[in-house]
């Protein structure tokens, strides 16, 4: 029963040791997916709409609706980075805020890609004009086109699903872009929106109606804030890899030992056993009369 127990536990002991091996296996392969940590997302807006007007103060909110694709095997979350600021015209009149949420008011979610498809969500971009664009828009005309500039300011967190059971954050990736779009408020129209990681390098946009939704932005990530998220993609998955590497090797080093050594104390016993079978029980004849013929 003893001997049942203990081939039982080396059976366990060989089990387990398998099963980590081939989870360090699998947790490279979940390095490899993850590398590279980040790929760039990329946005185009979809729809524009008015979406409120208060007049006391005066508040003219635009809204726009961004479809965003992700190419990466995860799930990223944003969330707004502060408010951003909202200049018009070429002299860069501040006016109001610009702020990105989702379209449901809850988290801003962009599915991770699956099945080798691209996922996408959708963003919603408020844009609002506050009093302060009262004058300068009328000394334009209020139904005449007028360019708004607009800083854009997210932050999209990073948390991938280590083996489809472990969700682990490695990094927030700061968005901060500056665009810009051509709008009219009588009739409210908006024209395609263009970014940049900086207005000195930003073009002119198009005339409202030139384009229809065209791709505008694949956000500019600070290199450093990629490099974190891969130091620690690469500490988490590293130290398990070689934890259960060690610890599965070990597993299966256990009844490997003991199948050797069963294996060798056998071949002892049957050499100590074969002699003895072997010996005769009749005296040599030429040492008939030896004295020392029991010894």
């Amino acid at each position: 029963m003893a001997t049942d127990g203990c081939h039982g536990a080396l059976c366990c002991s060989g089990a387990v040791g398998a099963l980590l091996v081939v989870l360090a296996a699998l947790l490279q392969v979940e390095k490899a997916k993850y590398t590279p940590l980040y790929r760039e997302i990329v946005c185009s807006p979809v729809e524009y709409a008015l979406s409120g007007v208060s007049l006391i103060p005066l508040v003219v909110n635009i809204g726009i609706h961004i479809r965003c694709v992700n190419p990466n095997e995860y799930a990223l979350r944003a969330e707004p980075w502060g408010t951003g600021l909202l200049w018009i015209g070429d002299d860069f009149v501040e006016v109001g805020t610009s702020e990105i949420g989702a379209i449901d008011g809850g988290e801003i979610v962009l599915p991770g890609a699956s099945g080798g498809q691209d996922g996408w969500g959708t963003l919603a971009l408020k844009v609002a004009l506050e009093d302060e664009a009262i004058s300068p828009l009328l000394a334009n005309g209020i139904g005449s086109e007028f360019q708004a500039n607009f800083e854009l300011k997210a932050k999209i967190r990073v948390i991938p699903d280590i083996l489809g059971i472990l969700s682990v954050e490695l990094t927030d990736l700061t968005v901060n872009e500056n665009c810009a779009m051509m709008a009219r408020l009588s009739p409210t129209q908006t024209g395609d929106v263009i970014c940049n990681s900086s207005f000195e390098t930003l073009r002119r946009p198009d005339p409202i109606g030139a384009n229809v939704f065209s791709q505008f932005a694949s956000f500019t990530i600070p290199e450093e804030e990629i490099r974190d998220g891969e130091q620690k993609r690469d500490a988490y998955l590293d130290v398990g890899f070689a934890v259960s590497l060690v610890f599965g090797l070990c597993g299966l080093a256990v009844p490997a030992a003991y199948m050797l050594y069963e294996r060798r104390c056998h071949k002892d016993v049957h050499a100590e056993i074969h002699p003895i079978k072997g010996r005769s029980c009749e005296p040599d004849p030429s040492r008939v009369g030896d004295p020392n013929l029991d010894a």
